[in-house]
């Protein structure tokens, strides 16, 4: 029988940090051997535990992009990069897939064979030079392209037609999904539409805004936005008009006239203002006076016969045109919590109409929303260098105050550094992004119904010759 071999001894009292070698002597009844060669120099540390589980953030023909979250403990020291392996399922060996050391908790492994299926694990290793045990390997992902067709997220108010005043500005918006990310393009009357001082268009990865300055009844009409990609497009069209007033009456002329009478005739103005014409309104004045009279009101018709002129006198007249008038009006001076009725009375040149009240009383109250996210992705990036832009969607009502942290900590504004709010969108710019951008980012909301928090990670890729790594 083969003797079984002793359990190797455990060496205690060691100093967490210091550097030891160890050796070897053999001894029996003669006495002790020379000691053995020194070890190679080892510290004393605590083990690095492994990192997460990877998981896909992305898959195409020939590369997956992996994540996974830092070891809960690192021995001691640092995390200073990391290592990832791959193999083909189900037999296959363990092979390095980096060739560069791993900074962040994110890679893309490239030059793999499509409708291949792999597996990936992940090793840690510290400042020390202590190498964790692997992770526990990924699920086992088919290389194929990642295509989802685009799709358009737009608020409900624009199924209906956006209509604005002359001089006021207007806004479209919409947010965007799709593998890969869709390019947006906005048109009008089979036009591109471009970003210019009259109409500012901001577009990221996964939303869109044109806004409209200082708008002219020109400026209406259908804006179509398009989203595409390889999966296929999408499309939705905004329709905006905008109102302002009407254009004299055209070609007025005076036929017929005789001592006392004479028959007007008008053609409808070149332009309406965008809204329908309701009638005319005529009025005359006598040259020898300045005060304009009513001659006839609510005319439907091009035509009219002006009577009761007195013999011998000159006579100016000119027509008006009216548009229809928005069946709305805007109630001020309520009282919070207060209940009121309301009734409305149509009037015109006759009197009064009786008051026809609502069916139900109206409580004065805000309009109140707990702060929601919107979120369409959880992770964003950017080439190390450009711009990293930031946009996330949300839902308050009061506004919400918005507050930006990096891994815990408030986020400070600085020229590089900028956060902006709407009513229903946060953008964080982040100019020239660097290492030192990369990291979990969270938002807090708040309003008086009460606040969310959502949190974003940030990566950054780095272009090498063979592959991209974030």
């Amino acid at each position: 029988d083969v003797p079984e071999a002793p359990a190797p001894p455990e060496i205690v009292s060691l100093v967490d940090g210091i550097v030891y070698e160890h050796r070897v002597t053999a001894e029996n009844m003669a006495g002790l051997s020379k000691p053995s060669k020194p070890s190679e120099p080892m510290y004393a540390l605590d083990p690095v535990e492994p990192p997460g589980r990877p998981v896909a953030l992305n898959i195409t023909r020939h590369e997956v992009t992996l994540s996974w979250t830092k070891p809960e403990g690192d021995g001691g020291f640092s995390i200073t990069g990391y290592t990832v392996e791959r193999r083909e399922t189900p037999n296959g060996r363990w092979l390095k897939a980096n060739f560069n050391n791993i900074l962040e908790t994110m890679y893309t492994v490239s030059g793999l064979t499509e409708d291949t299926t792999y597996e990936f694990r992940v090793f840690a290793r510290n400042s020390a030079g202590a190498v964790s045990a692997p992770s526990q390997p990924s699920e086992a992902f088919t290389c194929r392209d990642d295509i989802e067709e685009p799709r358009l997220d737009v608020d409900v108010v624009y199924s209906s037609t956006v209509v604005v005043m002359a001089g006021e500005p207007f806004k479209l918006e919409a947010s965007v999904t799709g593998r890969p990310i869709p390019s947006l393009v906005w048109t009008k009357e089979g036009k591109e539409l471009e970003d210019t001082g009259k109409i500012e268009i901001k577009t990221s990865s996964f939303h869109t805004t044109l806004i409209n300055k200082d708008s002219l009844r020109r400026d209406g009409g259908a804006f179509i936005l398009t989203a595409s990609n390889p999966g296929g497009f999408a499309k939705f069209t905004f329709n905006v008009k905008v109102l302002d007033r009407p254009g004299p009456p055209d070609s007025l002329t005076v036929t017929d006239v005789t001592s006392e009478k004479c028959v007007l005739n008008w053609l409808h103005p070149t332009h309406d203002g965008g809204a329908k014409i309701e009638y005319f309104i005529i009025q005359r004045r006598e040259t020898s006076r300045l005060a304009w009279t009513n001659v006839a009101t609510d005319l439907q018709a091009n035509r009219f016969k002006v009577t009761k002129l007195l013999k011998g006198n000159e006579y100016v007249f000119r027509v008006m045109v009216m548009v229809v008038k928005t069946n709305e009006a805007q109630v001020t001076g309520l009282t919070q919590g207060e209940e009121y009725m309301f009734r409305i009375s149509a009037t015109n040149e006759k009197g009064v109409s009786d008051p026809r009240p609502l069916s139900l009383p109206v409580i004065a109250k805000d309009l109140i929303i707990p702060p929601t996210f919107k979120l369409l992705f959880s992770t964003f990036s950017a080439l190390a260098g450009d711009d990293l832009k930031i946009d996330v969607p949300y839902v308050a009502c009061p506004k919400a105050t918005a507050t930006w942290l990096k891994d815990g900590v408030v986020l400070k504004e600085t020229i590089r550094v900028n956060a902006e709010a709407t009513d229903k969108n946060l953008h964080l710019v982040i100019k020239e992004a660097c290492r030192d951008d990369v990291g979990t980012y969270t938002i807090k909301l708040t309003n008086t119904a009460g606040e969310a928090t959502a949190d974003i990670s940030v990566v950054l890729d780095e272009v090498t010759a063979d592959s991209v790594v974030l």
